[in-house]
């Protein structure tokens, strides 16, 4: 099955809204070495459109990559602050509950009734 394409945007307006935003290492396209790489995931005529920038090389960031799902609810400008934020304040999972959605899903349907 062949991969698909994400168009691409030039421009970004401060207070639009976006869909996502991550970074990314990836190898650079003159296979020079691992490259940072930050995605702003825009709406361009009604498609989803990417926004990309090389951050420089990836040696030089310790946080590993990530990703802010926005849904539209957060602007350009919120979410550069939230990756600024999540990239030079980097924060342990440990300690943190974990979710057992299968489990929720099955207490939740017997509390429903569904069978």
């Amino acid at each position: 099955m062949p991969k698909t394409v994400m168009p691409a945007t030039l421009y970004l307006k401060k207070g639009e809204n976006i869909f996502s935003i991550r970074e990314t290492n990836e190898n650079a396209p003159d296979s020079t070495g691992f490259r940072r790489y930050q995605t702003i995931t825009v709406v361009r005529d009604d498609k989803l459109t990417e926004y990309r920038t090389d951050m420089g090389s990836a040696k030089s960031y310790i946080k590993e990559p990530f990703q802010i799902i926005c849904l539209f609810e957060h602007t350009v400008e919120e979410a550069l602050h939230m990756a600024d934020q999540l990239r030079d304040k980097p924060f342990s999972l440990d300690g943190l509950p974990g979710t057992d959605i299968l489990g929720g899903y099955l207490a939740y349907a017997e509390m429903k009734g569904v069978k």
